[in-house]
């Protein structure tokens, strides 16, 4: 995500977000994508692989929230 992030700002695809860095910095990535989705709106297309992204990321943290950490014998 980081790697991802840095090219995200370096291109400026999302001057208008306020927000968007910060929470990035933060690994908040629900509110990341609550800010764009408040500058662009949800079903803008071109934003919707940032979306898309973002809703991945989510996703997977919270997948990886509900596993279990070991098993006892």
């Amino acid at each position: 995500m980081d790697v991802w992030f840095k090219a995200i700002m370096a291109a400026g695809a999302v001057r208008k977000s306020v927000g968007f860095d910060s929470h990035m910095v933060r690994r908040d990535w629900q509110s990341a994508k609550g800010s764009l989705e408040q500058a662009y709106g949800r079903s803008n297309p071109d934003h919707q692989q940032t979306m898309d992204t973002l809703t991945a990321a989510i996703h997977y943290r919270r997948v990886l929230a509900l596993r279990p950490t070991g098993s006892a014998a």
